[in-house]
């Protein structure tokens, strides 16, 4: 009864109270397994894993041949760091038990962190052929195939799961993806959208009450022009690059509210010229909810505009730096030197981090062109390998600052960051260097993008392959350089 108890408190998501519930079982019985299990599992919950370990450990030593307790350790040290610790559980875990499913997706998880995508690949299909309606693993096979660059596949991967699963949004969201990345914009946009809906999506602005917007041009029962707030969503990236919608938005004789980061606040009042019939505000997210009439997610207007390939508003510059920025950067470049901006590293937070920033020493073969002048964009990551190279990010205070030294850039070099949309927004020359597997926003096979004109796009031939990357990338330069100077 006790341990349906504590179950119950599990399934309920009160992990708090699971742990104190095997506490009081452990303290009139110190060697259950199960209790010992189970708070185990709670403290993971909790993010609490170096308790979690030292209990299941605890049960282990009364029970060595415990695959659960085996494989909960396994997840646990994964959690805490200790890779090579886990895995050895896990596979241990699959010697006694080799098709349980619980502990291949677990070692899938753990491989797929670790960049052993084929591996992972393997385990995920291995737990679907037995279990084909855990949906996870759906999602987590059809993620792995997109890093291998196998969208195609991914694609049929989704489809299958959604054939059983059609409302399941985690999958709907990432065949969205895996389509995009094909240039099937039709359906991608529709099935993108539905990452509004993913459980752990931020809500925007909870109980506002506004309708999404569907494309109405007058206000609900009124023959006037709509009120539509359009909200950032993602990252920097994304606002720079699909801030651009807000032209066609504007065009219909929409008022539009655009609220974005703070940080590019600056940059982005460039956006309110324009027809003064059609008004435009810039706001943050920390403002007042404004008088409107609709809302949208930016990532939304695509689809609602009905983007193809063919269709893409690309034309550049639609974005500038205001003038005080330019004043006060217009020094920043040497007359007579070809100038490179450069960006090797992004955001070290994100998940994907690793497929996209490249190693500083990897850069050694553009650093290396001495007659060219470098300047490092990097925000908050400074260097002290390349002599060459001028450090300006601690300056950089916004986007703003960064798109006045742009402009005054004759070429940017940076990874899949924020720099590239900016550079490509602003019409400025930006080569880019991409992972095997790149955003979908690249598509594949493509060494041009639909977006942005201006900019030049070097992928790696194999997974972590920087050093080719950058070989090319340095004889193009050399070419470039010498036919500017």
């Amino acid at each position: 009864m006790i341990a349906r108890c504590i179950e119950c408190l599990r399934e309920l998501g009160d992990y708090e109270a699971s742990v104190e519930a095997c506490r009081l079982v452990l303290a009139e019985k110190p060697d259950s397994i199960g209790a010992l299990n189970n708070l185990g599992v709670a403290l993971c919950a909790l993010g609490r894993n170096a308790e979690a370990i030292m209990h299941y450990q605890s049960a282990l030593l009364q029970d060595p041949q415990n695959t659960t307790t085996l494989h909960n350790l396994g997840v646990a040290l994964h959690a805490e760091g200790a890779v090579d610790d886990a895995e050895r559980c896990l596979r241990k875990c699959l010697k006694e038990r080799p098709n349980w499913h619980e502990a291949q997706r677990s070692l899938a998880n753990l491989r797929r962190s670790v960049g052993d995508l084929s591996e992972a690949a393997t385990l995920y299909q291995a737990v679907i052929d037995s279990r084909p309606l855990d949906f996870k693993s759906y999602g987590n096979l059809g993620l792995v195939l997109l890093n291998l660059n196998r969208p195609e596949d991914a694609i049929t991967v989704y489809e299958k799961a959604l054939a059983l699963e059609p409302d399941h949004a985690d999958l709907q969201t990432g065949l969205g993806i895996a389509q995009l990345a094909t240039g099937d914009f039709a359906n991608g946009w529709k099935n993108y959208d539905a990452r509004l809906r993913m459980p752990q999506s931020a809500v925007w602005r909870p109980g506002h009450g506004l309708p999404v917007w569907q494309g109405e041009w007058r206000k609900p029962d009124m023959n006037t022009p709509a009120i539509v707030l359009i909200h950032a969503e993602q990252g920097f990236g994304d606002t720079l690059q699909f801030c651009r919608f807000l032209a066609p938005l504007r065009a219909l004789g929409i008022s539009v509210i655009f609220e974005c980061q703070p940080a590019l606040i600056p940059l982005m009042t460039c956006l309110q010229s324009g027809d003064a019939e059609s008004p435009f505000r810039l706001i943050a997210p920390s403002d007042p909810l404004p008088d409107c009439d609709y809302h949208l997610p930016l990532l939304s207007l695509p689809g609602r505009f009905e983007t193809d390939l063919t269709t893409i508003p690309a034309d550049a510059p639609y974005l500038s730096a205001p003038e005080s920025s330019r004043a006060k950067w217009q020094t920043v470049t040497t007359d007579g030197k070809f100038s490179v901006g450069l960006v090797w590293q992004g955001n070290p937070h994100r998940q994907d981090d690793r497929h996209r920033s490249c190693p500083l020493d990897a850069i050694a073969p553009i650093a290396s062109l001495t007659e060219i002048e470098f300047i490092s964009l990097q925000k908050g990551v400074s260097q002290d390998r390349f002599s060459n190279i001028r450090d300006l990010g601690d300056g950089l205070t916004d986007f703003a600052d960064t798109a006045a030294i742009v402009e005054r850039l004759d070429l940017v070099i940076t990874v899949d960051t924020a720099v590239a949309h900016l550079a490509g927004a602003l019409g400025r020359p930006v080569w880019v260097m991409l992972g095997y597997a790149a955003d979908w926003r690249y598509l594949t096979d493509r060494d041009a993008s639909p977006w942005y004109p201006s900019m030049r796009l070097f992928r790696q031939a194999a997974p972590g392959d920087w050093m080719s990357v950058t070989q090319q990338i340095a004889s193009a330069l050399q070419e470039r350089a010498a036919r500017s100077l």
